[in-house]
Order: structure tokens, then C-alpha cells, then sequence
């Protein structure tokens, strides 16, 4: 059938290819990942079943076209070539003028010219070890196509390729790419500050349609989403994709790689839409960048501009952390190798040697737009010339310009130079600069980057130039050096680069020449550094890295956080509460138990809770001698004067740095020898944003200091206590062990080794007997045991002095308050089996964390020495295992069947399929849809509760083998029940959350009253039918 017009290209390689290698078409042509029969199979590794990976590009690897593909030679490498601007509107316009129809009647597909190559080319040389899907555009015009013609493409690229095409409009491919992509994005991005706004139409136009084409993307990998999947969104062009898809795909595994830099926080904070751009790359579970110094700027922004808390790791959301990781791109080494091995390649070799014999040749290769530094490499070269006159005649600097994607006023500018350097230094025989304005072969290219003597890549804003990678290689045998720009992605990591400062054309040209001076032992043992780091980052290297990085942060935020926290079950905690023999409460004041102190705002103080109702309620709690309290506050010694002297009760001040162990008199600090030289310089720089905020002002703690700014305006305190965190970090934190605790209305800094996390420690090692406190102690007798012992041997009553007493009772009545004051004092060995921590902010995090690691080190010991079939064994079933479909509806007990109402009996465990998420020893994945509360609990969570429930019938129970208490009272408990819960529904290493601080209270009083119920056996386990009465 007679072919129609060819499918007109809207796309042009402007910066797709910022980190872009060569490739040999040939590759990519091979029968094997063309062919429709075997292309599938071998393309995705065999294994087309197994877990995949959705790699989401604004391009695909292959295109459509209507024009007959023409014969090649076997041997010859060609490089891709990609349509301009100008060309493209010249052939449209042609098009239309002839009438011919845009849809064609006969298509074939075939390798693209578009797109990131370098990611194309790392992806396929891990065939056969991942399974990629890749989804995004032709890059032509399909408004025109029938919806047939349409259809037809999608399945042939899906069966055949694995491709998933997404459509665009011509409309949406001009707003989205040429407008808002390359014209707001892209230049900002390399540093330079656009000429817009051009008027609210356009901008509100070309954002739309970059949203409208991020949503496009967003729905086409939602369909072909399957749970365990991979997805993986690359660069500029589809930075919102990753929150639209964690909307839809809550536990997917999502990664975002910007493979452009990332600008400072001072120019990206020019942006009108900034915080959408920002949020959009935060609901990727990991976020990839080339270099490090990209990395940093991306966290420096989102303080900045989101006021969200940063680390090196990540941004801590409310509901999760984003873990960020530099990862740089390389080059496929063996395909680079065996391309080289092409005998086109050694002919070409031999003329170009022949051609410049008995001349140096100084190489470079970029494209012809403004960040490449092409002009200012050309003015160096002048000043080269200018200043050793004697290399005049013997060196050639060749540089290949790239097609770009539209004309500009550079190319003229560039030009300029050219001819005057070539007038005034040239003639007829000799042109110092060789400038080709067109693209050249692989073949050629491998060929000049072999005879070249030196490569200059000056880049004013780079990303990760693969040049220089492939530069290195081909240097096997010459060892050229490399002169390189400190604004180049690969500036960090090449050390042994002549690094310049593009901008200094006087240094250049110094480089210049000290490379051709440069002795042979010098260039190489360079290029053994070059060669040895181009080895050890390949394209295998990168896929390998980035996947498994992204596995192992998917994994942590599925163990720590979850974005839907359930509620505490309060009937299953006073039900272990009863049964639990010795108990620690850790505590939170502000927050938590208080919801005021002198630093909340005067909207809070009509509701809040009085100060004596919190003190007496602790002080009933902590009655029973079972129970051991520990205020863990973040304020300082004198103001917790409330709790002081309450028998059972302990006291945290300052976050972690002072403890006051229950029923003692005093204070130890937890660094006993800390510096605390930085104090001066934290003062001046929270007096710096003092004086600029009205309304908010310093807490001078005893090792701690806080700024408050509660009292001021809230976007304005909101924004100045994002720049004194950044200002704080920036400075101090890497010259002090200090860190920066971000907390409701306030910035804290303070010691970075203390925490509550390690003062939970201490505390459990003091009351278990296993402390510094308790071992001095045990070192003292006891002094009821000697004065017996005394008394036994001389058959009568003596005192303490010796003296004889007459009446025996007053005695014994001496010796019993004598030993029951010292046993106060000293710990018992009696291991704690049930402690419930309860906090509200991020000092209360250290808590949560340490005793999530104490709870799976716990079970992990006693896993296998008993049955963990227990209520809190079954509500653990229950958040994971999936609805029930079979006929009995209690097979499987949904999370919104747990209630408070303690009347409501929990009967045996759950049937759960061995094949499901919720089996012993499974780790649920945010990809399982079945997972109805991920990583909300750790996949070997145990809380051991009696088998037995109140209100449960005998039939019911489990047998005795299964039951993990005995109903003998004067049995122990060997495991203990651990309880988190934070204050507000929010992310949380905590297992549960708790409305606010009143619902806290009450729980406190249902503990109260659960004491008082059984007042008449407060040292035996509770009757279990008794419990639903409380």
C-alpha cells in the first residue's frame, strides 16, 4: 500500500539529553528486540511475569513512522539524529499545503531519535536482570490519527516493545514542552533567570497543560500498575507525577530521578508555582540526583520554601520520610568497547592522524545553546593563542557543535569568535579552529575522541556530561587529559581533571597549555584516577544502585512510618494492662498530658486542662507499686516542680539531658562532660531572627536554648524559623554535635548524642536491676537481714547499737519500716512487661523508635519458645490481612471492627493464607493492596496478651497449649507488651495515635479505675470476667 506523509516530529533534543551518551542505532536495531516474535521475551530478561519496573520518560526508545526504513550497511554507526524547531514548522507547513493526511494507512515502528540516550542506554544494559516497561510519548503528531489508528499503535508498542504510549495533543506538546518545560523550567534550572513572566495567559495556559500532561502520564502508569511493581519517573518534564501517583497508588514504590541540576533555593524560590513543583517530587518514596552539591540544594529549598524538617538521609513529611540519595549516571563500558572495535572506526583513525600530523588537537563537543560554554571556551582559546605565541601553527582546537532546538542569537556570537580567531591567527594551510556545525557519526566520534591530545568541556551549568566519560575510555592508549568545568556534573568526581572556572578565560587558556605541556607520567597517573572512577560507576553500576536504594527506602518507611496510623484499641490495652505485673508510663507533658504552659498562645488557654487534675491523676496512677511514672518533658528542672516528690513518679527534663529516677531526691544529667561552646553562637543567631520577628524571643535553658515565635505572625514566624534552621544547619551542625529539633511553634537546639530515647534506657536498666544505680546498691546489706541474724544467734531482741529491747513488736515494727524504706530505694529484678509511651512531637520520636527496636530484639528471643496467639497477635492479623469472602464473617475481622467497647470479645485468631502478607515472617509491602494498615506495625509485632478474652465462652478459647499466660496468678509473664501512640493522627514511629490530650487523660482514669475494680487481688492477674465491667 502506497505510504502517506510521514508523522510529523513536535519534539526537539534540546536537554532530554543532559546526561546523553552516543549510541549506535544498530543496537538498538537488533533483530532480537525488533522482531515481534522474540523481542518481548529477550527485551524484558526472560521473565515477563515476575516484579517489573515502569520507567516513566517523556519519551519512548522507539517512534512511529509512515516512510519506509532504507537499507543500512551492516557495519556503519550512525547516530541518532533529532528534528529542529525550524524544521519542523517548515515541514508542517509543506504538509498541509499538499493536503496529505496526517493519519497514515501503513506504519512501521522504529528506533527514536529522542529522549535521555544515557537512561535508554543504562536501562538496556541490565537485559535480563530487570523487567522494564517504558511509558511515554512518540514524539510526533497523532490529533489526526483514527481512533483505530491509535489502538492499532498502542497494542503493536505494548505486545511487541513494551512500550505504553501516551498521546498528546499538539496543543498540549506546545504549553507543556515548548512553553512551560523549556521556557520556565529548563533555564532556571541551568541558572538562568527567564524573560517572564509574559503575562498571566500564557503562564496559567502552559501550567495547565503541564499538569494536564502529568495526569496523562499518571493515569497510563495506573493502568498498567501491577502490585510490586517499580516506578520509576525521570527529570523535569514529569515532576508531578509522583504525587499524583501516590494519590491513586498509596503503597506503590515510586522513585523520581532529576537528571538536570537542581538550582539553589535562591533561584528556584523564583518559580510561581514553586511549593506544587516541590510537593510533586515529594511523593516519590526516594528522590535521585547526580551530584551531591544538587542534592543539597534540593533540601535547602524545601526548608526553605515548605518548611518542612531536612536531613542528609531525606524531608520528613507529616506521614513519612522522602529519603533523597546522589546517584551518578555512566556509561555502558563493554558496549563502548566493542564499539570502538568496529573497523570503520580504525580506518577513520588512520585519516585523522594522517590529516593532523605533527599537531596538537584540543577536542570538544557540545551543543551550540548558552549553558554549554561554547563561546567562552572559543575566547579562551584566543587568549591561548594570544599569550603563548609559540603554539601558533601547532595546535587545532576542534569543536563539534550539536544541533540545537531553535536558532539563537549564541550561534551568531560563537561564529564571530571563530572568524576572528581564524583571520588573525590562520591561513591559507592553517585554521586553528575546526567548527562543525552539524552532528558526525559514532564512528567518527570514537575516532576523534581517540587522536584528540586534550578534551575541554567547559559548561557554564551542567548535569552529568557522559563526554568526558566516554573521552576517558577512548584515551586508553594516549592518556589525554581532561579539562573540565567546576560547573559540570562530573567536576566532584573527576579529581584528577585540570578543573577550571569557565568564567576565567585566563585560567583556561593556562589549563590549555599545561595540558599539552604536560609530561607523560603526569597524564598518566591521571588518567588511571579518570579511568579507575569511570569503571567503578558504570550504567549497570547506577540501575543497581538506584533500585536497590530505592527497595531499602521503600522498606524503612514501611517499617517505621505509616500513612494511615489506627487508633489506639483501648479495650485490648487495658485488657494487658490487668494482667501485666510490673509497668512503666513514659509520659510527654506539653502536648501530650497538658495542652498549655507559658509559651502556648492565649487561644489555647479557655480550653485548657488544669494543672492539679494532671497532677492527681499521675499521682493515682503511680499509687499502685506495680506502676512506675516518668514525666519526660521537654521544659526545664524548675518548672516541673508539680510532679516533684510524688511517690513512683520520675522526671525528663529538657528532652533527655536531665533525669530524676522515681522515688529519688536528685538530678543526674546524661552529659556529665558536654561542651557547650556553641551556646554563644546559637544565641546570636536566634538574636539575629529575634530582632526580625515581632513577637518572638529565646528560652535560655540550662544545656538547651529555644526560639519561640508562637506569638508572632504565623506565616511570617512560619518562614523566619524555616531560614534560622537552615542558617543553624548550615553553620553549626558540622562543627558541633549539636542538632536542630523542629517543633510546634518553636526551633530547639541542643545536644546531638542526648535524646529520651536513651534515657527510656537507663530507666528500664534501673528499675530491672541491671543499672549503675542498682548495682552500687546491691553492694550494701541489708539491715534487717543482719539485725535477724543477731537476733536468731543470741536467742533474744537486740537493737542495731547492740542494746536489748523489751517489747519484741516495737521491734519488729522498727526493722519492717527500716527495710521497706531501703526496698523503695533499691530496683527490683522483676523484668517491666508493660510500658506505654505516649508523646506528641519530634523530641518524642527518639522514644517511639528506641522501643520499636526493643520490641522486635524482644520477641526475637521469644519467638520460639512460645505460641504468639494473643488479641494483640490478632489485631495484627487483622490490619493484614485481607476482607473476607468466605461464608463465615468472622473468619477475617476488618480494622473497623475493633472498638473500644470492652464488652466486645476477641475470639480465636484469624485464618490467614499462607500465601498472604499477614503469614508469620511476611513483611507487608506498600505495593500489597491487601495491606490495610502497612508498616503501621513491624511484620514480627507480638504485644502477648492472656489467650483468654473477657466475655469469651469456654468453647472459644484457645487450647492449653495455645494459651501463653497460665491462669495460675502466681505465674509470670516472660515477654512483655510494648504500647506507642502519638498525640494527633500523623506520621509517626509510633504503632498508634491518639485524638489529643484529653483522650489521653482519660485513658490514665480507665487505668484508675481498672485498679480500683480489682483492689481486693492487686498482686494476682484480674478475674477475666471483670474487665468488661470497666
Amino acid at each position: 500500500m502506497a505510504a502517506t506523509a510521514e508523522p510529523i516530529s513536535l519534539f526537539f533534543m534540546e536537554d532530554e539529553t543532559e546526561d546523553e551518551e552516543d549510541e549506535d542505532p544498530s543496537e538498538a536495531e537488533d533483530p532480537d528486540l525488533l522482531s515481534p516474535q522474540g523481542g518481548l521475551q529477550r527485551r524484558m530478561g526472560g521473565n515477563i511475569d515476575g516484579p517489573r519496573t515502569i520507567v516513566a520518560s517523556l519519551f519512548l526508545p522507539y517512534t512511529v513512522s509512515s516512510v519506509p526504513v532504507p537499507p543500512a550497511p551492516a557495519a556503519q554507526l550512525e547516530r541518532r539524529r533529532s528534528v529542529g524547531a525550524v524544521e519542523f514548522k517548515r515541514q508542517r507547513k509543506a504538509s498541509e499545503s499538499r493536503g496529505l493526511r496526517p493519519d497514515p494507512t501503513w506504519w512501521h515502528v522504529e528506533p527514536s531519535g529522542l529522549g535521555n540516550i544515557g537512561l535508554q542506554n543504562a536501562l538496556n544494559s541490565m537485559k535480563g536482570k530487570i523487567n522494564p516497561i517504558w511509558v511515554g510519548s512518540l514524539g510526533v503528531s497523532t490529533d489526526a490519527w483514527s481512533s483505530d489508528t491509535l489502538a492499532h499503535v498502542r497494542d503493536n508498542m505494548k505486545n511487541e516493545k513494551h512500550c505504553v504510549p501516551v498521546y498528546l495533543t499538539d496543543e498540549e506538546v506546545e504549553g507543556h514542552y515548548n512553553q512551560f518545560c523549556k521556557q520556565v523550567l529548563w533555564k532556571p534550572f541551568h541558572y538562568q533567570l527567564p524573560d517572564y513572566p509574559k503575562g498571566p495567559a500564557y503562564e496559567k495556559k502552559a501550567w495547565e497543560l503541564y499538569v494536564a500532561v502529568n495526569e496523562k502520564f499518571a493515569q497510563a502508569i495506573v493502568e498498567s500498575y501491577r502490585p510490586g511493581d517499580i516506578v520509576w519517573i525521570n527529570d523535569y518534564h514529569l515532576m508531578l507525577v509522583p504525587s499524583i501517583l501516590r494519590k491513586q497508588l498509596p503503597n506503590a514504590i515510586i522513585a523520581f530521578f532529576l537528571h538536570i541540576p537542581f538550582p539553589s533555593s535562591e533561584i528556584f524560590r523564583c518559580f510561581h508555582v514553586r511549593k506544587q513543583i516541590l510537593e510533586g517530587m515529594l511523593g516519590a518514596d526516594m528522590i535521585g540526583f547526580q551530584t551531591y552539591p544538587f542534592m543539597r540544594h534540593f533540601l535547602m529549598t524545601c526548608t526553605r520554601l515548605l518548611r518542612l524538617e531536612s536531613t542528609p538521609r531525606g524531608v520528613q513529611l507529616d506521614d513519612r520520610t522522602v529519603s533523597v540519595m546522589p546517584i551518578p549516571i555512566g556509561i555502558d563500558l563493554a558496549a563502548l568497547n566493542e564499539k570502538r572495535r568496529n573497523p570503520e572506526v580504525a580506518e577513520i583513525i588512520a585519516s585523522l592522524k594522517e590529516r593532523y600530523a605533527g599537531m596538537k588537537v584540543l577536542l570538544g563537543r557540545d551543543k551550540n545553546d548558552y549553558v554549554k560554554g561554547v563561546r567562552q571556551k572559543l575566547l579562551a582559546f584566543e587568549r591561548f593563542l594570544q599569550d603563548y605565541p609559540e603554539w601558533v601553527g601547532k595546535v587545532v582546537l576542534l569543536q563539534v557543535a550539536l544541533s540545537t532546538t531553535e536558532a539563537n542569537e549564541n550561534e551568531c556570537r560563537v561564529s564571530d569568535v571563530v572568524a576572528r580567531v581564524n583571520s588573525r591567527y590562520g591561513s591559507i594551510e592553517y585554521h586553528p579552529v575546526v567548527y562543525l556545525q552539524q552532528d558526525i557519526s559514532f564512528s567518527h566520534y570514537l575516532a576523534l575522541w581517540t587522536i584528540a591530545d586534550a578534551c575541554v568541556i567547559t559548561s557554564l551549568r551542567d548535569g552529568m556530561n557522559l563526554t568526558s566519560h566516554e573521552f576517558v575510555v577512548c584515551q586508553e592508549e594516549n592518556h589525554g587529559p581532561l579539562i573540565i568545568s567546576e560547573f559540570a556534573g562530573t567536576y566532584g568526581s573527576f579529581g584528577s581533571a585540570l578543573r577550571v572556572n569557565p568564567w576565567d578565560i585566563r585560567e583556561v587558556a593556562e589549563a590549555m597549555h599545561d595540558a599539552l605541556v604536560m609530561s607523560e607520567e603526569e597524564k598518566a597517573w591521571r588518567w588511571k584516577e579518570l579511568y579507575t572512577h569511570v569503571v567503578g560507576n558504570t550504567a549497570q553500576t547506577f540501575v543497581e544502585s538506584f533500585t536497590s536504594e530505592l527497595i531499602k527506602a521503600h522498606e524503612e518507611v514501611a517499617r517505621t512510618v505509616s500513612t494511615s496510623i489506627p487508633p489506639l484499641p483501648e479495650n485490648l490495652v487495658l485488657t494487658e494492662y490487668a494482667h501485666s505485673r510490673k509497668r512503666v508510663f513514659l509520659l510527654d507533658q506539653d502536648g501530650t498530658i497538658m495542652n498549655f504552659n507559658k509559651h502556648s498562645s492565649s487561644t489555647l488557654l479557655s480550653s485548657r486542662i488544669p494543672t492539679e487534675h494532671v497532677t492527681a491523676l499521675v499521682q493515682k496512677l503511680a499509687s499502685d507499686r506495680r506502676n512506675m511514672v516518668y514525666i519526660m518533658s521537654g521544659r526545664c528542672k524548675s518548672e516541673m516542680e508539680d510532679f516533684n516528690g510524688i511517690p513512683n513518679v520520675g522526671l525528663c527534663a529538657e528532652n533527655g539531658c536531665f533525669l530524676k529516677y522515681a522515688n529519688r531526691n536528685t538530678w543526674e544529667t546524661m552529659l556529665p562532660d558536654q561542651d557547650l561552646s556553641w551556646r554563644k553562637q546559637v544565641q546570636e543567631i536566634f538574636e539575629y531572627y529575634t530582632d526580625r520577628t515581632p513577637g518572638s524571643y529565646i528560652e535560655q535553658k540550662e544545656i538547651g536554648m529555644v526560639w519561640h515565635y508562637g506569638h508572632a505572625d504565623m506565616s511570617f514566624g512560619s518562614w523566619q524559623a524555616a531560614e534560622c534552621q537552615n542558617h543553624l544547619e548550615q553553620a553549626l551542625t558540622k562543627s558541633f554535635a549539636i542538632h536542630v529539633l523542629s517543633k510546634k511553634r518553636s526551633l530547639e537546639v541542643m545536644p546531638r548524642n542526648v535524646n529520651k530515647g536513651t534515657v527510656i534506657r537507663r530507666v528500664l536498666e534501673h528499675h530491672q536491676g541491671r543499672g549503675p544505680q542498682s548495682r552500687r546498691m546491691k553492694s550494701v546489706g541489708s539491715v534487717t537481714g543482719r539485725a535477724a541474724r543477731d537476733r536468731n544467734i543470741s536467742g533474744g531482741s537486740t537493737t542495731s547499737n547492740g542494746q536489748g529491747v523489751e517489747n519484741t513488736e516495737e521491734y519488729i515494727a522498727e526493722l519492717e519500716a527500716l527495710e521497706a524504706e531501703e526496698l523503695a530505694m533499691l530496683p527490683t529484678r522483676e523484668r517491666v512487661d508493660f510500658i506505654m509511651c505516649v508523646g506528641d512531637d519530634r523530641a518524642d520520636e527518639y522514644m517511639f523508635e528506641y522501643l520499636r527496636r526493643l520490641e522486635l530484639h524482644s520477641n526475637s528471643k521469644d519467638r520460639c519458645r512460645s505460641d504468639p496467639s494473643t488479641p494483640f497477635e490478632e489485631l495484627r492479623s487483622m490490619m493484614f490481612s485481607p476482607p473476607t469472602t468466605s461464608a463465615n464473617p468472622t473468619a477475617v475481622i476488618s480494622p473497623g471492627s475493633v472498638t473500644d467497647d470492652p464488652a466486645t470479645p476477641l475470639t480465636s485468631p484469624p485464618e490467614i493464607p499462607q500465601d498472604s502478607p499477614s503469614s508469620p515472617g511476611a513483611i507487608p509491602m506498600r505495593g500489597d493492596h491487601n495491606a490495610h494498615f502497612p508498616a503501621s506495625l513491624p511484620a514480627d509485632f507480638n504485644l502477648h496478651m492472656p489467650a483468654t478474652v473477657p466475655g469469651a465462652t469456654a468453647q472459644s478459647q484457645p487450647s492449653c497449649s495455645q494459651q501463653f499466660i497460665p491462669s495460675n496468678p502466681a505465674s509470670t509473664r516472660s515477654k512483655r507488651c510494648i504500647v506507642t501512640a502519638t498525640v494527633g493522627k500523623k506520621g509517626s514511629a509510633a504503632k498508634w495515635f491518639m485524638p489529643g490530650p484529653q483522650e489521653v487523660l482519660t485513658l490514665l482514669e480507665k487505668f484508675i479505675a481498672l485498679e480500683k475494680t480489682h483492689k481486693r487481688a492487686r498482686n494476682t492477674v484480674p478475674e477475666h470476667g471483670n474487665l468488661h465491667q470497666v
